[in-house]
């Protein structure tokens, strides 16, 4: 419920006025690979909720796909073409991936 809380509170801010717009009310913004100070400070999360060593880039994109809102929350097409996945594919590096086995897929 915290995260819900500022997922919902961060909504609500607006930047300063440089053009920019909110990345956690517009989720097309978050395929801009451009974090100013305020993105920083408000819209990557909670300062609890992630380990220091987390990038900008990674912290928006679980940030992302963490939305609270089904409608708003990143398509599958928007997370592949996140800066941070495209950032690993440049160099070549494999996103890990979880272990798959024991995994029931209802239907099948």
């Amino acid at each position: 419920q915290a995260f819900q809380k500022w997922y919902n509170d961060a909504r609500q801010l607006q930047p300063p006025p440089n053009g920019k717009r909110n990345r956690r009310a517009f989720p097309d913004v978050t395929l801009d690979p451009n974090y100013d100070e305020f993105d920083e400070e408000e819209m990557l999360g909670p300062h609890w909720f992630f380990p220091s060593e987390i990038s900008a880039p990674g912290r928006d994109l679980i940030v992302a796909m963490l939305n609270p809102n089904p409608h708003d929350r990143l398509s599958i097409e928007m997370v592949l073409h996140h800066p941070w996945l495209m950032a690993m594919k440049g160099t070549n590096q494999q996103v890990p991936m979880p272990r798959m086995s024991g995994l029931c897929i209802s239907g099948t």
